[in-house]
């Protein structure tokens, strides 16, 4: 019988900030959360991923816009119209529910059934939603010193913050400022300019 579990009426808002942070203390893969606009779950996993920050783990939000806090790293954050309701996945074992409105004591479940019916709906979603400003402004020093670390585009996007889209879109408009052939041209030129290390950069 899958197992289900009701948050307590009496203060959901203290028990949610606990369990987000059990959530994201156990994750070993990946945290993906779909978040209606100024919904109390929306601000606990802000607060909770800023005061547990999860290595090496991916973190992935889609929401509809509000909140005045960005969400910390290591999410990346994209935006839709509209969501339905409150959906946190951890590792597509458990997830945590909530209604978009009124307000009602999130549930936590961690049957399959209806934890990969969660993860269907964000993975439908985050298809069909775009980059938002929510997430972290990245530097052109940032992405170059990654361009030239080696790292895959799936591993620098990660550790700035930002999507691989946007990534290989930066590292495209640096090479073009640069007048480079490859990435590994961009990297001596960039060097060569002092826009890694904290000089000039592109404008």
């Amino acid at each position: 019988m899958d197992a289900v579990r009701h948050l307590r009426a009496a203060d959901p808002t203290s028990e949610l900030g606990s369990v987000l942070r059990t959530l994201i203390a156990g994750a070993t893969r990946e945290l993906v959360a779909l978040l209606p606009a100024e919904h109390p779950v929306a601000d606990g996993l802000r607060i909770a991923l800023r005061d547990r920050r999860p290595c090496g783990v991916g973190v992935r939000v889609v929401h509809d816009g509000g909140g005045t806090t960005p969400f910390p790293e290591p999410a990346i954050v994209r935006t839709v119209d509209r969501v339905p309701q409150a959906i946190v996945v951890v590792d597509r074992a458990v997830a945590l529910l909530s209604p978009r409105a009124p307000w009602t004591p999130p549930t936590i479940v961690d049957g399959a059934a209806v934890v990969q019916a969660c993860a269907t709906a964000f993975a439908g979603m985050w298809a069909f939603s775009q980059e938002s400003m929510d997430a972290a402004p990245v530097r052109d020093g940032d992405v170059l010193r990654a361009l030239g670390g080696g790292s895959t585009d799936e591993c620098a996007a990660r550790e700035l913050n930002i999507s691989t889209r946007t990534y290989r879109r930066r590292v495209a408009e640096l090479m073009a400022q640069l007048g480079a052939s490859s990435r590994f041209q961009a990297g001596a030129l960039a060097a060569g300019r002092g826009w890694v290390d904290g000089g000039r950069r592109p404008g």
